[in-house]
């Protein structure tokens, strides 16, 4: 197509197999490269890894893009096994909100299923003064817990734990903004057996012992040491 090289679709003096769409004259349009990669515009964009082509409408031409990132993402997820904790670190602003999920966590002993959080990316973890308020029922029967002397939050459940494969504790924790200058808050809810061997729903909201330091990460342990099996999905929700 063309009728001299000038207006040719095919570029001249090319030796690397490059095929290129003019307009124009001799105006580059489109360029597809040897390797496949696709250029486009006057000054060929072939953009980053990960970016889409974006219309610019009838008067431009197209440009690659970063997509932005959808309202969840699910940051990590990690399957423990026998392990003496799960730790999530780089906790931080991008997102507003984060959401833990644990699905079917249990220990090598019976024993309370706790989080700890700490403002040095796992350095070192608060030890005293956490708060947590919330009901827990148990066969029908609701009772209320309240302290802000507690060296841990609970997940669940708060009257002993009695997890193993076949009676694993479940729930989802909601971490509002753990990594702003201001004091850690957060939901959760679970549901477990107890030690005696009873379904117990938990319903808690914390307050962390920090006063106005960033949290950016939170380990999960059994409070008396026993090894933790289960699954653990980290989801962040945008701030903006």
């Amino acid at each position: 197509a063309g009728t001299t090289s000038g207006t040719a679709l095919v570029s001249t003096g090319n030796t690397d197999g490059t095929l290129q769409l003019q307009v124009n004259g001799t105006t580059p349009s489109v360029t597809l490269a040897a390797n496949g990669s696709i250029g486009v515009g006057s000054t060929p964009g072939y953009g980053n890894n990960g970016q889409v082509l974006t219309s610019s409408g009838t008067g431009s031409a197209p440009t690659w893009t970063t997509p932005s990132a959808g309202a969840v993402t699910l940051v990590t997820s990690t399957t423990a096994t026998a392990a003496s904790s799960v730790v999530f670190t780089g906790l931080s602003t991008t997102y507003g909100v984060y959401l833990l999920e644990y699905d079917s966590v249990f220990g090598s002993a019976g024993d309370n299923l706790v989080l700890t959080i700490s403002a040095n990316n796992g350095s070192s973890y608060y030890s005293s003064s956490y708060a947590v308020q919330g009901t827990y029922t148990v066969n029908g029967s609701n009772s209320v817990y309240a302290t802000t002397t507690d060296t841990f939050f609970y997940l669940g459940p708060i009257t002993g734990s009695n997890t193993s494969l076949s009676n694993p504790s479940s729930g989802s924790i909601w971490m509002y903004n753990p990594a702003a200058s201001k004091q850690f808050t957060a939901q959760n809810l679970s549901a477990s057996r107890n030690g005696s061997g009873n379904m117990e729903n938990t319903v808690v909201s914390y307050g962390g012992p920090n006063s106005t330091s960033a949290i950016n990460a939170i380990k999960i342990v059994f409070a008396g040491a026993a090894t933790i099996t289960g699954k653990f999905r980290l989801y962040g929700y945008s701030a903006s």
